[in-house]
């Protein structure tokens, strides 16, 4: 170009780099490119096509009105000059519009001049043209005026005769029925006929009307019938039935269906054995169209409501019904037992019938006698599965209890069904991903779990099932009727090794359960494990919201047999019926590193929860996190305690009971306070006086002078002369332990009393004996608690009844088999009067019980007016066990719970639920094993000069050894104040066993039973050791032979 500067050409920008980077064309740019212009071209075309398809369907909506306008006009023409009517009928077929009033008049006119001549309009007319027009009429009745309905009706009840129709007679109907036939005559129902009129109204003039209806609505299910006498449901007339199922008996319950429809047509009989039994196979298969829903179960149960008796196989019934059953909402009324509020209120308009009336008729129908009665006649396989279904919706969704419902309690209660139920159980089979054969679905459970979804819930279903029946089943047996073999007197439910089988394979299955809600090797479905934990061992209701996860069932089917085995283990502790070793199982042991681990947290959650642990200045007990398994291992303690050795068990008891001690104590504080240079708040100190022991213990060491009995313990005696007695520090304390207990719960103060196998339980009659009863209980428990607190062992033999009664949950009541061990004679007798054969009138008792206190009589009456209430044979059952539970749970109600509330002030109950009554007692007092000579030397200690290898220490071996088994626990009771050795052995005593030099050989031997201690003089040989002890131990004394 050329330049006013005289510069007339240009340099050219030539690039010595070549094409920039960005300019370049790679292989991967022309494909994006080419692809690009592809989709924009795709894009056009399908915007073309679009255009066109619109165009074209705007020109024949368009074309169509203008045709059907012109032969709307041509119908007005013909029909003012009256041409024929098949001519009107093309034409109307084609234009017709049911949207269009005029249309609907034009429908309602030619109907009219149809009726006239309808003989000869259905001869010249073709079928399809007949069909058309009925198809048009059951379609305007669904929304022309209700004053405008009566031509229609006349003309589908004539034009649907049998003998226009011929073969075509069941199709025409299943035509009708598919469009909607159904709707318009539950319509037509719906404003004709009034919303209280029944069938026995009597002469009610829209009775008429009503029947009229009725036998039209009742024409399609008859139609088979009317063309083939020889009546075989077929495809045709099935799906009539479908659509009847579907579009009336499930149809939203108005007043004028429950009112009128559904009584009549079970006069009717229009549901029979054929029709059922159809739908029962399309359920079975899964090929039903029908969704299941409330308003079809009411409806069936009224239709079969006394009708059952038709039916000899219950197997159809029973489908159907466990179908529908899962439809069943929660009521109100169901939630008055529960803490669960999830049932939601409907508000339903004035011509709808209540859900909680039509709930109401289906579990009275379940709960009829006809219907219970139909159920448990001659059950197979297949009807068991199916009334097991039933039941787990009832127990689980519906969340009813067995005893409010007829239906669950006499299925309880029924021998045969809990047997085949079981049966069912063990026998149900399912595939895993491991094995392309079938395997028992126990074992696949087991295993892991590994099954599909539909044979996991199959079988969490039967368990619970089972397990909550079998469980009722055993509250009405009395232990007197569960020895479990062959011998007269015991129940045919299940024998010994039946027995055996259930409780090794529940045990089992419980444990797998629980690694499968727990698991360690992936998510907790987004739970936290101690959340899990305390709905699987807590008293709430289950809310795991896990979708459809079988978990939620999981953890139901754990709950359930975990209770029937504590029913069956607590049976057992009374009357075993197994081997021990059927309880405990070797795929679950806790190490003795874990028991420590466990216990630590355990308890440190325990006194976090409790606020007892406001002391502790350990930063990690702000938030202590629990693992998959420690919750595994605490759920297992918590729920089936005798799964894990009774060992064990204590290890951790003991381990809890320790690391509290030392997290109250602090030895410089103690010291200090003992040397008289501070004050403690964590020492109690008490002055008492030996005559007055049991009052002044009472006093200071009441809830109010000492709100915390876990503080470490100093006492000081007074003698009578008002002075203090020298001594001081732990051994006088363990001196004061020990008198105290003895005094405290010895009969003659009035508060305990003995059975006759010398037993203790609270004394009925406390209340006037001491004033402040239940303070006095309050303390004893406190008391109690303190020793085992302090790893104490005191010989207090606990009747089992009371000990059962501690360890349940407050105002949870012992039965009647718990009476054995209050009054072996008592309960004999009422077993006698459940048997007697003869009048029980004649026996001339009623319903009250006379209680001899003091020498006064007292009259008590076990229900309202029970003085004028006979016992009879129809009552005795309800007389012996309103009795028993007078005199278990009644009569030292007050006792009993105040004596909880003091041993829960100080070991928390959960810890000793552990154990039950039997190891309770044996916490109390120690175990009934043999004394281990072996263990005590290994754990001795020596004093006053004495040494191992002196020869008087090893005489005084030699001697202990040669005695017999009841010398030994003489000189255990001789030296420690308790004749059972310690649970974990000799190592866990404290103070530890003591060996002190007596003095002279003239001496005897004496002990101090504060320390373990025994003064042993130096004896120059055997015998003389022997004799000097033997004296001793036999004289039952200790300090006084000093």
């Amino acid at each position: 170009m050329y330049s006013f500067e005289g510069d007339f050409r240009s340099s050219p920008n030539v690039s010595l780099g070549g094409r920039s980077g960005t300019d370049r064309l790679t292989k991967a740019n022309l494909l994006q490119k080419a692809h690009e212009e592809r989709q924009k071209r795709e894009e056009a075309r399908q915007r073309l096509r679009s255009a066109i398809i619109l165009q074209s369907s705007v020109r024949s909506f368009l074309q169509r009105q203008k045709v059907k306008n012109f032969l709307r006009e041509k119908f007005e023409e013909k029909k003012k000059i009256g041409q024929n009517l098949v001519e009107l009928t093309r034409l109307l077929c084609f234009f017709y519009d049911e949207k269009k009033v005029p249309d609907l008049n034009n429908l309602t006119w030619l109907l009219q001049q149809i009726l006239k001549s309808t003989p000869d309009w259905t001869i010249q007319c073709s079928a399809f043209l007949r069909k058309q027009i009925l198809v048009k009429t059951c379609r305007a009745l669904q929304s022309i005026p209700p004053t405008h309905m009566a031509t229609p009706l006349r003309a589908i009840e004539i034009l649907t005769q049998a003998k226009y129709w011929g073969d075509d007679y069941i199709i025409m109907w299943g035509l009708l029925v598919n469009n909607g036939f159904f709707k318009s005559m539950l319509r037509v129902f719906d404003v004709k006929v009034p919303h209280d009129l029944e069938p026995s109204s009597g002469h009610n003039p829209h009775l008429v009307l009503a029947n009229s209806l009725l036998q039209l609505l009742r024409l399609p299910m008859t139609s088979q019938e009317a063309a083939n006498p020889e009546f075989q449901i077929d495809s045709k007339i099935s799906d009539i039935f479908e659509k009847f199922f579907t579009d009336v008996l499930s149809h939203r319950m108005n007043q004028q269906i429950y009112n009128f429809l559904l009584p009549s047509l079970r006069n009717m009989e229009i549901i029979n054995i054929a029709s059922l039994n159809h739908l029962e196979r399309k359920i079975s298969t899964g090929n039903t169209g029908l969704k299941p829903n409330i308003s079809l179960l009411a409806s069936l149960v009224k239709l079969l409501d006394g009708k059952l008796e038709q039916w000899m196989n219950p197997t159809t019934i029973l489908t159907i019904v466990d179908w529908l059953v899962p439809t069943l909402p929660r009521v109100a009324s169901d939630d008055a037992e529960s803490d669960d509020d999830d049932y939601v209120e409907v508000v339903q308009p004035e011509t709808e019938i209540e859900t909680s009336l039509i709930v109401g008729d289906c579990r009275s129908f379940l709960n009829s006698d006809n219907f219970i009665k139909f159920c448990t006649r001659c059950l197979d396989e297949r009807d068991v599965s199916l009334l097991g279904e039933i039941t787990f919706h009832l127990l689980v969704n519906m969340k009813m209890q067995i005893h409010t419902n007829r239906l669950l309690y006499t299925l309880a209660l029924s021998t045969s069904f809990v047997k085949k139920l079981w049966c069912l159980v063990l026998n149900s089979r399912t595939y895993t991903r491991h094995s392309e054969k079938s395997v028992a679905s126990i074992r696949a459970l087991l295993d892991g779990g590994h099954m599909t979804k539909s044979s996991m819930h199959e079988i969490l279903s039967r368990l619970i099932t089972f397990s909550s029946l079998f469980a009722h089943n055993l509250l009405s047996l009395h232990d007197v009727d569960f020895p479990g073999d062959d011998s007269p007197h015991s129940h045919n439910l299940f024998k010994s090794h039946e027995l055996v089988t259930i409780v090794t394979t529940l045990r089992d299955v419980s444990l797998s359960l629980i690694k499968l809600v727990l698991p360690q090797t992936r998510s907790l479905h987004g739970m936290d494990a101690r959340e899990i934990f305390q709905q699987l061992s807590g008293g709430t209701s289950l809310n795991f919201q896990w979708g459809d996860s079988y978990m939620g069932y999981a953890a139901m089917a754990f709950k359930s047999c975990s209770r029937l085995l504590n029913h069956l283990h607590t049976r057992h502790t009374r009357r075993p019926f197994t081997p021990e070793s059927a309880w405990s199982s070797n795929a679950w042991l806790i190490g003795d590193d874990r028991t420590k681990y466990l216990s630590s947290n355990w308890r440190r959650r325990k006194m976090k929860q409790d606020n007892l642990a406001a002391h502790m200045a350990d930063p990690l007990d702000e938030d202590l996190p629990m693992t998959a398994s420690e919750a595994q291992q605490l759920t297992v303690l918590t729920n089936l305690p005798f799964v894990v050795p009774f060992q064990t068990r204590v290890g951790i008891f003991t381990n809890m009971l320790s690391q509290d001690r030392l997290s109250r104590e602090s030895d410089r504080d103690v010291i200090m306070h003992d040397a008289g240079l501070a004050e403690s708040s964590k020492v109690i100190h008490v002055k008492v006086r030996r005559d007055f022991l049991y009052e002044d213990s009472f006093n200071d060491l009441s809830s109010h002078n000492a709100p915390d009995l876990h503080r470490t313990l100093r006492v000081t005696f007074i003698n009578q002369a008002g002075a203090e007695e020298a001594g001081y520090g732990a051994g006088v304390t363990r001196e004061f332990y020990q008198q105290l207990v003895r005094t405290s719960f010895q009969p003659g103060r009035g508060l305990f009393k003995l059975t006759d196998d010398r037993e203790l339980y609270p004394n009925p009659n406390a209340d006037h004996v001491v004033e402040n009863m239940s303070q006095h209980f309050y303390f004893l428990g406190r008391l109690l608690g303190k020793m085992i607190y302090e790893g104490m062992q005191i010989e207090l033999p606990f009747a089992a009844f009371f000990l059962c009664k501690l360890l349940q949950p407050k105002n949870a009541d012992v039965d009647i088999n718990h009476l054995q061990s209050l009054d072996p004679d008592f309960y004999r007798n009422l077993m006698f009067l459940r048997s007697h054969e003869g009048d029980v009138a004649d026996l001339d008792l009623n319903f009250t019980v006379v209680d001899d206190k003091f020498g006064a009589t007292r009259v008590t009456e076990l229900v309202p007016g029970g003085h004028d209430l006979p016992v009879t044979n129809d009552n005795r059952v309800r007389y012996i066990h309103l009795l028993s539970n007078y005199k278990l749970n009644v009569q030292m109600r007050v006792a009993v719970d105040r004596f909880r509330d003091g041993l829960s002030n100080v070991i928390p109950l959960e810890w000793l639920r552990m154990f039950d009554h039997r190891e309770c007692q044996t916490i109390i007092s120690g175990a009934e094993v043999p004394i281990n000579v072996d263990d005590m030397k290994d754990n001795a200690a020596y004093s006053g000069g004495y040494t191992p290898e002196h020869p008087t220490i090893e005489i005084f071996w030699n001697v202990l050894r040669s005695f017999t088994e009841d010398e030994k626990r003489k000189f255990l009771l001789f030296v420690t104040s308790c004749s059972r050795p310690p649970l974990l052995g000799f190592k866990e005593m404290h103070p530890p066993f003591c060996i002190h030099n007596g003095g002279t050989p003239d001496r005897l031997p004496t002990s101090s039973t504060c320390l373990n201690m025994v003064r042993v003089p130096s004896y120059p040989d055997v015998e003389a050791m022997r004799d000097k002890l033997l004296y001793c131990i036999n004289s039952q004394s200790g300090f006084e032979l000093s």
